[in-house]
């Protein structure tokens, strides 16, 4: 948590690879049950500049793997988020919701007219997934499959990659955006 106010987390080359963009307001970053494991930059005011939006689960707590992941995880150990550039198998993304790359230079956005799109730094669509008007949240689901969901539950669209348990979606800052296994390999991709 720095002092000009911005929680960075460094990788072993000691540049940042992720950070919450809350300078020059942040003062703490706060996750505990009184959050209902809501991960939160606060202010000195106390007022909430940065969340995972992961309240509604008592019990969860932060986490930052030998490999630079850094998640919340249930107390089961189900990740509810992961830093900007990946969404954890169970993760979703409701109207209004987006996934952005590591340096915010793409953005993956659930819109409210129902349609998934990728926009790049000058807000141009460089892919969408064309469930709209009916689309209504983007799951990475556990079985390794992406997918869009109507309100009514009916699959709208999807990456065709079940059966790939742990797969997590990625949103590279070159404007990749693929499904990936839990080894690596790409599943399903779309190059910006």
């Amino acid at each position: 948590m720095q002092s000009v106010g911005s929680l960075v987390e460094y990788g072993p080359s000691g540049s940042p690879v992720w950070w919450s963009g809350t300078q020059p307001n942040g003062s703490v970053a706060v996750i505990r049950d009184a959050q209902h494991g809501n991960f939160v930059v606060y202010s000195s005011s106390n007022t909430a500049l940065w969340s995972s939006n992961t309240s509604g689960n008592p019990g969860a707590y932060l986490s930052l793997a030998d490999t630079g992941q850094l998640s919340v995880v249930l107390s089961s150990g189900v990740p509810l988020w992961a830093g900007p550039g990946e969404l954890v198998p169970g993760a979703s993304l409701s109207a209004g919701q987006s996934l952005s790359s590591p340096s915010g230079a793409y953005h993956l956005v659930m819109q409210g007219d129902g349609n998934l799109v990728e926009y790049n730094s000058s807000a141009s669509s460089v892919w969408a997934s064309s469930t709209n008007p009916n689309g209504s949240v983007a799951v990475m689901q556990g079985d390794g499959n992406f997918v869009v969901y109507s309100s009514s539950d009916a699959a709208l669209w999807s990456s065709g990659t079940s059966g790939n348990p742990g797969a997590y979606l990625s949103l590279a800052d070159t404007g990749l955006l693929s499904v990936v296994s839990t080894s690596g390999v790409p599943l399903w991709e779309h190059y910006a």
